[in-house]
């Protein structure tokens, strides 16, 4: 086992100090270009693209969540058995 703590990780991951529980992992769209990126959405309002610190590569930094449909409505997984 390492004895290393999992805040001494976050800090070395380039943790910022945030609280990664206030945020949600989301799908965004740059409002510009339309390019779709992993982001993160705040509570604040915020949406940032996970690992594009300056913002979408059109140089835009305004972003979009894409709302998707309820988990119920999807259809249903092939069965690979």
């Amino acid at each position: 086992m390492s004895d290393c703590s999992m805040d001494d990780r976050s800090k070395r991951a380039g943790d910022t100090g945030r609280n990664a529980e206030q945020s949600r992992k989301v799908a965004a769209t740059c409002t510009s270009c339309n390019a779709v990126y992993a982001a993160e959405a705040w509570p604040d309002g915020k949406v940032r693209p996970i690992g594009r610190r300056e913002g979408c590569r059109c140089g835009e930094t305004d972003f979009k969540v894409i709302e998707t449909a309820e988990s119920d409505s999807m259809p249903p997984r092939p069965d690979n058995s």
